[in-house]
């Protein structure tokens, strides 16, 4: 009795004239002539779905053994008995593998479009550059599964101590990016740039390589005096400094803006007195027109306080 299933054996595979040989169970060894005279060998599994028959490749014999083909032929009937087209299940790994083939670039650009909506243009634009000058040289074209602590600390080790503020940045915005390339899939493990337990372990800590250093302050109790010099002085950077001593603004608010659209209001501290009172709002009155005249709108020319002059004036 003929056998159903193992016809063929290694010898009659790589001798088997010009045609289709079966070996069973649905495997088949396809014999043909290329273009160029030569003899292809390669191995099909015939199935039927819906009524409809199917052949799947399973590779050429010079690349796949009789045995693997057979391997293969035995997996794709498994799956058929559950029902699932072995064509389309291996399509879905393929398709799942390329997608996780990402790149760091290519991550970096997805968490980007993930989180643009609530960035300015201005935190995009220095958020990517540092990526590009300091990330893409070093690893941006690697796989992101392939990025470790090595890389890492290639990136990070060089600026620091020299570059520390824009090197503890980085090592957050790499972080961020792996952490979104491990959600979607596109690597698995332990995230390297993390800092808590792993790179605090390996860098020095910020406060050893980076020290605060305030701007020198007046002292409340001379500030007073100081009011008054600059009141007994007729120009617009007397007048845009005091500004910014009575409102905390930042100085890019205030040399940058029009006397115009200063709003002015006064709040007595002591209503004890109708005098005291009636000379505050006096005293406001002559403030708001002095910056409302040629104070820090800068007069008629409506030419902004200079930023240099007034930070000059700071220090």
């Amino acid at each position: 009795m003929p056998k159903s299933i193992n016809r063929l054996s290694d010898r009659r595979a790589r001798t088997a004239p010009i045609g289709l040989w079966p070996d069973g169970g649905g495997l088949y060894l396809q014999v043909t002539a290329g273009a160029d005279g030569a003899t292809r060998r390669s191995w099909l599994y015939r199935f039927t779905i819906n009524g409809r028959e199917r052949w799947m490749g399973l590779g050429s014999l010079a690349d796949v053994s009789l045995a693997e083909a057979r391997q293969k032929a035995g997996e794709a009937r498994r799956q058929r008995a559950e029902g699932i087209d072995p064509i389309e299940a291996r399509a879905t790994q393929r398709a799942l593998r390329g997608a996780a083939a990402m790149t760091f670039d290519q991550c970096c650009e997805g968490y980007v479009v993930a989180h643009r909506a609530g960035w300015s243009t201005d935190h995009e634009r220095v958020w990517k550059a540092s990526i590009r000058d300091y990330v893409t040289p070093a690893f941006g074209k690697l796989l992101a599964k392939a990025i470790d602590t090595a890389l890492v600390l290639k990136v990070l080790e060089p600026i620091w101590t020299t570059k520390h503020e824009t090197a503890r940045r980085l090592r957050a915005r790499i972080e961020s990016v792996l952490d979104w390339a491990r959600a979607r899939g596109h690597r698995d493990g332990e995230n390297p740039a993390r800092w808590k337990g792993h790179l605090s372990e390996l860098l020095p800590k910020s406060t050893d390589v980076h020290s605060v250093k305030h701007h020198a302050a007046m002292p409340y109790g001379e500030v007073p005096a100081l009011i008054m010099k600059l009141r007994d002085r007729d120009d617009r950077d007397a007048r845009a400094l005091e500004l910014l001593i009575l409102t905390v603004a930042r100085v890019g608010a205030i040399v940058g803006g029009k006397g115009r659209g200063v709003r002015f209001s006064l709040w007595p501290m002591d209503h004890s007195s109708s005098t005291d009172e009636a000379a505050g709002k006096a005293e406001g009155a002559a403030f708001q027109g002095s910056v409302s005249g040629s104070g820090c709108s800068g007069g008629e020319a409506g030419e902004p306080s200079r930023r240099h002059v007034v930070s000059q004036r700071l220090r």
